[in-house]
């Protein structure tokens, strides 16, 4: 594959009318790669769920047309297998999702709802898990949240400063 077809996902201009969705034909032709390999690797990254219209076609948003992008990428040029391709966007993901506002209400949300670990009997006859919860947890998840909320707080007041 010569280096300018390999290159081509990295140009913005990828397709010549800006569209809410593209066909797979008109992401094969700016991607330069095959409709087989498309759904391919629809079936190996998670990351790479096209919606589909109501006559059951795929159609793909600029989201998708980047994780393409990403994947051939991380697979042609610089020489990663499937499996590991696939490790390193959802590496990616969650770096970029870490910083986000969005990331820390559902790390939140976790910890409120996180259950505390279950206790059972020193014998191990105990099938049923009791409800006895640790002071100590109940401490740690409060200030954890209360660290997670005023992240969210700092966040939330430099996107203001941002937009003022």
């Amino acid at each position: 594959m010569s280096e300018e077809n390999t290159n081509k996902c990295e140009q913005q201009e990828l397709l010549p009318l800006k569209k809410l969705y593209y066909s797979i034909s008109e992401v094969c032709g700016a991607t330069n790669l095959e409709p087989h390999v498309l759904r391919y690797w629809e079936s190996e990254f998670p990351t790479l769920r096209p919606k589909k219209n109501r006559g059951g076609k795929r159609a793909y948003q600029d989201k998708d047309i980047e994780i393409i992008c990403q994947i051939k990428r991380l697979l042609y040029e610089e020489k990663y297998t499937i499996s590991g391709a696939r490790q390193k966007l959802s590496e990616d993901r969650q770096a970029a999702e870490a910083g986000s506002p969005k990331r820390a209400r559902s790390k939140a949300n976790e910890i409120h709802n996180a259950q505390p670990p279950q206790e059972t009997s020193i014998e191990g006859s105990c099938q049923e898990p009791c409800d006895l919860q640790s002071p100590q947890l109940s401490q740690q998840s409060a200030q954890i949240s209360s660290d997670l909320i005023g992240s969210v707080k700092k966040e939330l007041e430099e996107i203001l400063a941002l937009l003022k």
